[in-house]
């Protein structure tokens, strides 16, 4: 395939949404792709796998889009719609929390995603792996997890990774980073994926400045 085919073919199944004014404004039925199998599976008495479905939400508040960026999510856009249907929203508008509501709201409101399964969030100052979104429903698929975060780490602090768990004495403290799949308690929206059940049980608001833990005097930002 050449690049100019690829391009064609990455256009075809993804489209731009951008944020409108009224986060219940219907979406079509048709806005992202349907996951269509004729070309790729020969034998016609082969039942074709049923492709799963993500909405990813980049939360664009910065003034400008810096190119390390644009050049993952690009990749990682196109590498996502090989084995999963897909549609994103360009979420820019600002407070953060406002943002992140916003992009829920209109997840669990319009009627053209009523029949996609997960919802992934991905923030415009970090760079990802083209297969992330890929690796993170695979996680969640194989330990039927619901919320499941990719690991990066906090902007000028050394090594601190934005995640947490309890220990017995109920203080927090971090996973520790070997590749594994671990049971976390507290984690950022940087670079996840939530199942649609976990959204619609918490319940507006999603997302809200506040204390991060009992034992820290410390405002936790809206994702944690």
């Amino acid at each position: 395939m050449s690049d100019k085919d690829e391009t064609r073919e990455f256009t075809q199944k993804t489209e731009v949404l951008n944020v409108k004014d009224d986060p219940k404004q219907e979406m079509p039925a048709d806005h992202y792709n349907k996951g269509e199998t004729k070309d790729m599976i020969k034998d016609e008495n082969v039942t074709p796998k049923k492709l799963r479905s993500v909405v990813i939400a980049i939360i664009n508040n910065m003034p400008f889009i810096q190119t390390a960026f644009f050049e993952s999510v690009t990749a990682l856009l196109f590498e996502t719609t090989r084995d999963t249907q897909l549609a994103w929203m360009n979420v820019k508008t600002f407070p953060v929390d406002f943002a992140r509501n916003w992009a829920v709201k209109r997840f669990l409101g319009a009627s053209g995603y009523k029949d996609i399964e997960w919802f992934a969030f991905l923030d415009i100052d970090m760079t990802f792996p083209k297969d992330a979104i890929s690796k993170l429903l695979d996680a969640a698929e194989e330990k039927d997890a619901k919320v499941v975060t990719g690991v990066y780490f906090k902007k000028n602090y050394k090594n601190e990774v934005v995640a947490w768990s309890y220990d017995s004495n109920n203080n927090l403290i971090e996973p520790v980073i070997d590749g594994s799949m671990q049971k976390i308690e507290i984690m950022g929206m940087g670079c996840c994926v939530i199942h649609r059940e976990v959204l619609e049980k918490i319940g507006y608001p999603w997302f809200k400045y506040g204390s991060l833990h009992e034992n820290v005097q410390l405002l936790a930002t809206e994702d944690i």
